[in-house]
């Protein structure tokens, strides 16, 4: 090295040492943050309702003292059982008393630790009376107050018993057994002042020397004042029967109506226990205004019940049953069963003769249906229809007429499609006329009538039909009730028909095509017009399988000039429902009864006279 060089290194060695070694080295103060927990109070009560809110804030110590609010950022942590739960916001309430440690922690800091103690709720029980008498009407009231407010009606009231104690309903108490009770309240987790209350016995005992008397028998009543003296001449004896009080100064009662009467003594300003007697009728008797009944359902009888001669309707009528007597809903009894029916009647204690009745098999009436297919083009069916106004005015009872009129005839429905059963039952002449779907009818009324009396013969009737209708909001509605004596299976079907129809009609003379007239205002009956709905001619609709005596109902609704023809206005006043009901034999379904009534109308069912 050089001499020039050695001089230039000792330069920059210098200049460093001036740098680094001679300036004097200052640490730089690191600030202390601490966080800092406090609470708007440092109790609160325990009632689940007092609020204690808490604040945290972040504090810079340096030279001089600066704060922040940092309580949305902190997690406040209670202590409980050991361990240290999050709460979910920095507020706390509690219903149970004792102290409760708080702290915070922001980042990795702790706050201080708070210390909030939850005091107790001062619970007190007062009643009315220290002491009533066990005579099981005098009643002692209870109130619980905190602070002077009532909360009666939050707080749970308990009897103390040897073993758990027994809650109190409507903060009342009354017994018949005399001692000393003690009661204590409840609310939240807080228990009220314990209160001892003394029932004391009725110094006035009362007592009968029978309770169960009938009416007209002598009842005697004993007195006894604090258990010793007999004063039963000298007490006053109060009868309460049917809210009707009578005063006794005599120990000795004879009631002359039946019922139950509640008696109690008063004597010396002391009154006594209640002491009930039963007085039973002295003669109950039951009767009825007729001892048979037809099985309709409809044939009614009625019963009457006498209590010491006297009518009554305040007793109990039962039948007897072998499953079980069985009360009556009124005085009255009817039946689709047949058979001998027991029947009694009983008030109180006392029970009348059993008295039958004996209700006979009566069968429903039978009514045919004759269904005629015309047309007001054929010459042929006023022969047909003509016979058919004979059998309304004379059978109407017994056959009812549906004319079902065939495709442009003017009077047809296109509710129904009759060329259709017509194609499907292979009938291609018109008038043509069956009877219950079994027997093909002539033109005149005595073979038509002749084919009733046949059917009513081979086919016995085995079920009945009842039809009420109105119309409602422009539909017709119907209920069919359909009750059977047979078991089997049925259907049903219903068409409605219109009376006093008048329409040009052709008529042949001679049964011939070339003597003919067209007849004005030609008068139709029992024109089908509609059809129940979802059925046709033959078909109805299925009952199933139905029991002997079993009853089954069907509605339906049909909208009015629903498929109407059109240029035809049906008139709904000479409108009727025709209802019948089919019976399977064998394979087929046959019309086994029927039934008619106006629209807006009902009819029961028929039965044989």
């Amino acid at each position: 090295m050089t001499m020039k060089s050695a001089i230039k290194l000792s330069g920059i060695l210098l200049l460093a040492a001036i740098l680094t070694g001679c300036k004097e080295t200052k640490e730089i103060e690191t600030p202390i943050v601490t966080i800092v927990l406090s609470a708007d109070k440092n109790q609160l009560k325990s009632d689940g309702n007092d609020v204690v809110t808490f604040s945290a804030s972040s504090v810079i110590f340096s030279t001089s003292t600066d704060s922040e609010d940092v309580t949305s950022r902190v997690e406040i942590f209670i202590k409980k059982d050991g361990e240290d739960l999050l709460m979910d916001s920095n507020h706390f309430m509690t219903d149970k008393e004792g102290t409760y440690e708080f702290y915070c922690k922001y980042n990795d800091l702790l706050s201080n630790p708070i210390t909030i103690t939850a005091i107790p709720l001062v619970l007190t029980l007062h009643v009315n009376a220290e002491s009533f008498r066990a005579n099981g009407k005098e009643t002692i009231i209870f109130t619980v107050t905190e602070e002077g407010n009532d909360i009666t009606d939050e707080a749970e009231i308990y009897r103390k018993t040897d073993e758990d104690p027994v809650r109190i309903d409507n903060n009342t108490f009354n017994t018949f057994q005399e001692g000393n009770y003690e009661f204590y309240a409840q609310y939240l987790n807080h228990t009220s002042n314990t209160i001892t209350v003394e029932a004391v016995i009725s110094k006035l005992t009362l007592s009968a020397d029978n309770t169960n008397v009938k009416a007209g028998e002598t009842v005697t009543f004993t007195t006894i004042s604090d258990n010793v003296y007999d004063v039963s001449n000298d007490a006053t004896l109060y009868v309460t029967c049917n809210e009707q009080i009578t005063t006794l100064n005599s120990p000795v009662f004879t009631p002359t109506e039946n019922g139950l009467y509640s008696v109690y003594a008063t004597y010396d300003n002391k009154e006594s226990n209640v002491v009930h007697v039963n007085v039973s009728p002295k003669i109950i008797t039951l009767t009825v205004d007729k001892t048979s009944l037809l099985s309709t359902g409809a044939d009614i009888a009625v019963f009457t019940v006498y209590i010491d001669d006297n009518p009554v309707d305040y007793a109990d009528i039962y039948l007897v049953g072998a499953g079980g007597d069985v009360k009556l809903s009124d005085n009255k009894f009817s039946s689709n069963q047949t058979g001998t029916f027991s029947f009694y009647a009983r008030y109180g204690d006392t029970k009348s003769e059993t008295i039958t009745l004996q209700v006979y098999f009566v069968n429903f009436a039978k009514q045919s249906v004759a269904m005629g297919f015309v047309a007001t083009w054929c010459g042929f069916s006023p022969e047909m229809i003509t016979a058919f106004h004979q059998i309304r005015n004379l059978y109407s009872d017994q056959i009812q007429i549906i004319s079902f009129h065939r495709a442009t005839s003017g009077l047809e429905s296109k509710d129904i499609d009759t060329d259709a059963y017509l194609n499907e039952t292979g009938i291609i002449a018109t008038p043509y006329g069956i009877m219950d779907f079994q027997d093909r009818l002539s033109r005149n009324v005595t073979s038509i009538y002749q084919s009733y009396q046949h059917l009513k013969q081979t086919q016995p009737v085995k079920a009945g039909v009842a039809i009420s209708s109105q119309i409602i909001d422009n539909n017709i509605q119907v209920t069919l009730r359909v009750k059977v004596n047979e078991a089997n299976e049925y259907k049903v079907g219903a068409i409605v028909v219109e009376d006093n129809v008048e329409k040009r009609q052709v008529i042949y003379y001679n049964n011939s095509h070339e003597n003919y007239e067209w007849k004005d205002n030609f008068v139709h009956h029992s024109v089908a017009t509609y059809i129940m709905p979802g059925t046709k001619i033959n078909s109805g609709k299925s009952l199933g399988n139905l029991q002997a005596g079993q009853e089954v109902t069907e509605s339906f609704s049909i909208p009015i000039n629903r498929n109407v023809t059109p240029g035809r206005t049906v008139n709904h006043d000479n409108c009727r429902v025709v209802a019948y009901v089919f019976k399977k034999d064998g394979v087929n379904f046959y019309i086994n009864n029927a039934n008619t009534c106006p629209v807006n109308g009902s009819v029961d069912y028929q039965y044989e006279q």
